[in-house]
């Protein structure tokens, strides 16, 4: 039986408060994203905004975010596995899933104890 690595295993964010938990990616301008699932190997996220900051994440291939939760700052170099543009009520939305490339040891044990702390939330139905 194959129970899937926790690599693998993508963590819904939806459990954190958003306004606390963020990625930021530098493309000469700041752009802050919702972060939609987390795994050990990457995670999805979602923007919102004016269209040359949209088409500016999606045109990125690999890049550093710094992914924020809480008072908790981890910085990786990360490769674009995916993104699309979805219409809203609200305008356009670029969605992604990027890959962790590049990670220090310090940070991805904080990614990890952020990880096990969204898996304890989401067992405890909280």
């Amino acid at each position: 039986m194959n129970n899937g690595g926790r690599k693998e295993h993508r963590y819904a964010a939806c459990i954190l408060n958003p306004e606390r938990a963020y990625i930021e990616i530098d493309t000469g301008v700041k752009i802050r994203g919702n972060i939609i699932d987390l795994s050990a190997g990457g995670l999805a996220f979602e923007i919102s905004g004016p269209s040359e900051e949209i088409q500016a994440a999606d045109s990125i291939k690999n890049y550093s975010i710094e992914i924020v939760i809480d008072s908790l700052r981890i910085v990786a170099g990360v490769q674009k596995a995916w993104g699309f543009f979805q219409n809203s009520a609200s305008g356009s939305v670029y969605l992604s899933g990027v890959r962790f490339d590049a990670i220090s040891r310090d940070d991805r044990l904080k990614l990890y104890s952020v990880i096990e702390r969204i898996r304890e939330l989401s067992l405890s139905g909280s």
